[in-house]
């Protein structure tokens, strides 16, 4: 693997919930266009319906934040954020220790 690894962990609003699980194939069928886009899994909290986590693989941290910048330049952070029920939180991993399977 390459490159580096970003999480992004969020509580939605519990109203927010079948909206989101509705769009994001679709949104990350986009994602997937974006220079510097190598993987992406989003993943739901077993015991808490709310929370989520998207575990995402770019080219570089450049390449990332070039996508949070076209995607804030087609004003759909700003729904992103209304749907929040707290603060999101980006954490970005460059250090690859071991890996195994898919």
């Amino acid at each position: 693997m390459t490159g580096v690894i970003v999480t992004v962990q969020l509580r939605l609003k519990p109203e927010a919930v079948e909206a989101f699980c509705r769009d994001m194939p679709r949104k990350i069928d986009v994602t997937a266009t974006r220079p510097g886009f190598l993987g992406i899994r989003v993943v739901r909290h077993q015991d808490e319906p709310t929370s989520f986590m998207l575990i995402e693989n770019w080219a570089s941290v450049a390449a990332f934040y070039d996508y949070v910048a076209w995607r804030n330049s087609r004003g759909e952070m700003g729904g992103l954020q209304a749907a929040l029920d707290g603060e999101m939180s980006v954490e970005v991993w460059s250090g690859l220790i071991a890996s195994a399977g898919g």
